[in-house]
């Protein structure tokens, strides 16, 4: 007997047979017959992205799925290593153990080509575990090319106080400090563009007079908002955060970069999956930063973003692609794959 549809997890079912049913030969069975049995609480769990033996970032994230909602709390253990059978035997620590289905790297992952990860899924109420099968995804190797797009500014302001509208909004000066909330957004493609990050460069500068407060410490946090140019105030938490990002290091007498693995991590999130919205700056003097709308071009902000080209054809066209503008360079001169100024460490 064959169900008709997939049977729901941890769920009790009643199998009755009838005392009327009839077998090949003409005979009935003529009593009725009847048990019980409970479906498993867990079930195997499968790789949505990177899929199995594909190519994806350094910074790729990683989703996974194959259990529904289900009676009792479900925890995933994820693991992930450059041996296979060390990550089939799971022998080394987990990476991530909670009840999300996606994971998103604070660093890149270490291998130069194979990668390999696999999902322990366990059902809390019942003490139920499953262990998924190995998957692996490629990365690019040392030597593989990297090209750049420099993205255009968005949306940027700041917020003086504890509360009230969101000030400077696509102003031409921009406002960190203790005593201010500031925001930047990027006009970075839609969901779902299949550009490869390598790397991000965000470089910023500090209006002139200003530059001795550059040692102040400036860093950049995930914000769930950011702000619009169009209205006086923005959508969310203002100061919720995912974490930090980078904190800046001086590459100009005036201007500060921003660029780490986490940072350009989190880019690539933002890529692949809804619900990432902007950028948090912060610092611990108070600095006048210059912005896109100033009038100072030499001292403009700008956000470079660097890319494995092996997904340019496949990235062409994507939702907000037409925002962004390809200089003509790429690579940094001397720099290696996963550029200069961002770590390699895991």
């Amino acid at each position: 007997m064959i169900p008709q549809s997939t049977l729901s997890l941890f769920t009790t079912y009643t199998v009755e047979l009838s005392p009327a049913l009839q077998f090949a030969d003409g005979q009935r069975l003529g009593n009725t017959y009847l048990w019980q049995f409970t479906t498993v609480s867990v079930r195997h769990p499968v790789p949505l992205a990177p899929h199995d033996r594909g190519f994806d970032s350094p910074f790729a994230p990683l989703l996974w799925g194959g259990n529904e909602s289900t009676a009792g709390m479900l925890i995933y253990d994820l693991y992930e290593g450059t041996d296979s059978v060390t990550i089939d035997h799971r022998g080394l620590p987990t990476i991530y153990r909670g009840g999300g289905t996606r994971y998103i790297p604070n660093t890149r992952w270490p291998g130069l080509g194979p990668n390999f990860w696999a999902v322990t899924i366990e059902n809390l109420t019942s003490g139920e575990r499953s262990d998924g099968p190995v998957w692996r995804f490629d990365t690019p190797t040392a030597d593989a090319p990297v090209d750049s797009l420099v993205v255009s500014a968005r949306n940027w302001g700041y917020r003086a106080g504890a509360g009230g509208c969101i000030q400077g909004i696509c102003g031409d000066v921009l406002w960190t400090g203790p005593a201010y909330a500031t925001f930047s957004t990027w006009s970075l493609p839609l969901p779902g563009s299949s550009l490869l990050v390598a790397g991000i460069h965000w470089d910023m500068s500090s209006a002139q007079g200003w530059q001795d407060s550059l040692a102040g410490g400036a860093s950049l946090w995930a914000s769930v908002s950011g702000p619009d140019c169009n209205v006086c105030g923005i959508t969310g938490a203002i100061d919720g955060t995912r974490g930090a990002l980078s904190s800046a290091s001086p590459i100009g007498p005036r201007t500060i970069r921003f660029a780490s693995d986490t940072l350009s991590a989190f880019v690539q999130g933002m890529l692949r999956f809804p619900g990432f919205f902007g950028f948090r700056l912060t610092s611990a003097k108070t600095i006048q930063f210059v912005t896109a709308a100033s009038g100072d071009p030499a001292y403009l902000p700008s956000f470079k973003l660097y890319f494995y080209p092996a997904s340019q054809a496949s990235a062409t066209g994507s939702p907000g692609e037409a925002e962004l503008s390809r200089p003509t360079s790429t690579r940094p001169p001397g720099a290696h794959p996963t550029l200069r100024g961002l770590s390699a460490k895991r």
